[in-house]
């Protein structure tokens, strides 16, 4: 490829990702500003470049240490009803890294998953999923009070309400993207920015009669989704 011809953010994208193959997983790529003065281009222009690889999957960056090739994905299957993360039998299961349970009110879009009118209190538990010590996704389970309440600390096991001991059915999934903020960035440990996938759900809690919202914000560096359901779980390299 002729690097100066190269004035176009997909052909830098394209570039790099031509580069990647010859990398491994958690090597270092050069700073922006680097493979600028390299490519011969903006610096703007590469760092839109980087980000398309950023979504992509292909890197990751990481807040004051760089841009780095991103590890092999696990597939996170939106058409699932199974709580697969957490099954005894998963390849590999979340930890709870995080909990937190607060007392909030339903809003309108809430109100309309659940079946109960905006305003009604409801009982949030947020928590931060890992694999080892490594934050993969947030997790967020609202359900409403009084019918539910959650006592949940760092260790949720010692809470026996129906949310901390996952005693739900998964409805149907809507998936989405967005863009880490503040709370979730530093959830994480990502940067500001940090691509997100997002799966929203309803649940029915267990032997209760009682609906209640689950919405999971997974780390698009980490996962890829899967628009469908599948018997088995990849987990690449996580």
């Amino acid at each position: 490829m002729n690097m100066d011809a190269a004035t176009c953010s997909n052909d830098v994208a394209n570039y790099l990702d031509h580069l990647l193959l010859s990398r491994s997983p958690g090597d270092r790529l050069p700073s922006e500003r680097d493979l600028a003065r390299t490519l011969g281009v903006a610096r703007n222009t590469v760092r839109i470049a980087i980000q398309q690889l950023i979504v992509a999957g292909r890197l990751v960056r990481w807040y004051r240490r760089g841009i780095f090739v991103a590890e092999p994905k696990g597939i996170v299957y939106a058409g699932d009803r199974i709580d697969r993360f957490f099954r005894g039998r998963a390849a590999v299961r979340f930890d709870c890294l995080a909990s937190i349970a607060r007392e909030e009110v339903a809003d309108a879009y809430v109100a309309k998953l659940i079946n109960i009118a905006p305003g009604h209190p409801t009982t949030e538990l947020e928590r931060v999923l890992s694999i080892g010590e490594v934050p993969m996704a947030t997790e967020s389970l609202v359900a409403p009070r009084p019918a539910i309440r959650c006592s949940a600390g760092l260790q949720t096991s010692s809470c026996p309400c129906v949310l901390c001991i996952r005693r739900f059915t998964l409805g149907a999934a809507s998936v989405s993207s967005e863009l880490a903020g503040g709370e979730h960035a530093s959830s994480l440990r990502v940067s500001i920015g940090h691509p997100l996938l997002v799966v929203e759900q309803g649940c029915s809690l267990v032997h209760e009669g009682i609906m209640a919202y689950r919405k999971i914000r997974y780390r698009a560096d980490r996962f890829r989704m899967v628009v469908g359901k599948s018997r088995h779980v990849d987990l690449g390299g996580l």
